[in-house]
């Protein structure tokens, strides 16, 4: 067996130069935490994506509370800005008319019973409600010029009254007000009027179901004021309900935009994730490669060495036999 230096030279070189080369293990690490810090990368981006879609849907039901309740808000406060608007131009009507008057006021635009008392009023004051407030000043006609009011009864009208003029005191101080006519008997100058506007005076006059419409005057200028106090506690709730709505759909607006970025790093954290694992498998392929050749090298060699081994013992042999052999020159001589 003939074996050449130069065959074991090139094996020898081949065998350095994939040993210079490593033996794929350094790459192979890298490439695994490569892979690993994108499969985190992964879980991460997918964990924000679902905590945004959660939020979403949480801004979904915050905004669609909102609308109901902006709904309800502008529902209610409809009614009543334009039962408030109706309430108001009649006060204005009255007002213009007082101006025309000169100033003066009829009796019902310039008193004010508490709420649940306005058919007591009416009824007390009955036609002589429209009578003008103040001196006649020589014109023709009915006004309240005013007089010393006497000690009011223990239970009067007058303080059921928020706003009476002092020229309607003496008419009121002498009222009985109660729940229901107990049948008292009433002094020279007494009145006695239930809360429903039955009234009953001392000289035995009766009145029964009179001044409906002076009560509903009453009635509407204290609904006037009741609404007056509600309406800025409505508008501010519409207000808030508004703000809420707005201010959830411009979160779920910027929150859409959030989740289309947050879907859209998802696909490039697993296409990474993607190329990290090919890159593994590849470096794994290399390094079983690389050790594949070096088996295949390390077998060259070895069977390079047994041939060489071979080679010299046969040589030995080979001399061995050679140096029994009868010298060449001495067989001549003996032949000549």
């Amino acid at each position: 067996v003939v074996v050449r230096a130069e065959d074991g030279r090139r094996v020898a070189e081949q065998r350095a130069a994939l040993l210079a080369e490593g033996d794929g293990a350094a790459a192979v690490e890298a490439a695994h935490k490569a892979a690993q810090s994108a499969t985190n990368a992964v879980i991460l981006k997918r964990a924000k994506l679902e905590q945004t879609q959660a939020r979403k849907a949480e801004l979904q039901v915050a905004r669609d509370e909102a609308a109901s309740s902006l709904a309800t808000a502008k529902a209610e406060g409809a009614g009543i800005e334009l039962e408030h608007e109706a309430l108001r131009r009649d006060r204005e009507a009255r007002a213009r008319a007082a101006q025309n008057r000169a100033g003066q006021r009829q009796a019902l635009d310039a008193v004010r019973a508490e709420p649940g008392y306005e058919r007591a009023l009416a009824a007390v004051l009955g036609r002589d409600g429209k009578a003008l407030l103040g001196s006649a000043q020589g014109n023709e006609g009915r006004f309240w010029t005013g007089a010393t009011a006497p000690e009011p009864v223990p239970d009067s009208l007058a303080a059921h009254v928020a706003h009476c003029p002092t020229e309607l005191a003496a008419r009121l101080a002498l009222v009985h007000v109660t729940d229901r006519d107990d049948g008292r008997t009433l002094r020279p100058g007494q009145w006695l009027v239930t809360r429903d506007g039955a009234l009953r005076r001392w000289d035995g006059f009766v009145a029964r179901g009179e001044g409906a419409a002076e009560a509903a005057r009453l009635e509407a200028e204290n609904r006037f004021l009741e609404l007056d106090q509600q309406l800025p506690a409505l508008q501010a709730a519409v207000a808030g309900s508004q703000a809420a709505h707005d201010a959830a759909g411009r979160e779920l607006a910027q929150l859409q935009r959030d989740l289309i970025a947050a879907d859209r790093a998802v696909a490039q954290a697993s296409d990474h994730e993607r190329s990290a694992l090919r890159a593994l498998d590849q470096a794994e392929t290399a390094k079983e490669r690389v050790a594949a050749r070096l088996v295949e090298i390390d077998r060259q060699v070895s069977a390079q060495a047994e041939a060489l081994a071979q080679a010299a013992k046969d040589a030995a042999a080979a001399e061995s036999k050679r140096t029994v052999l009868p010298d060449p020159a001495a067989g001549r001589a003996a032949l000549e």
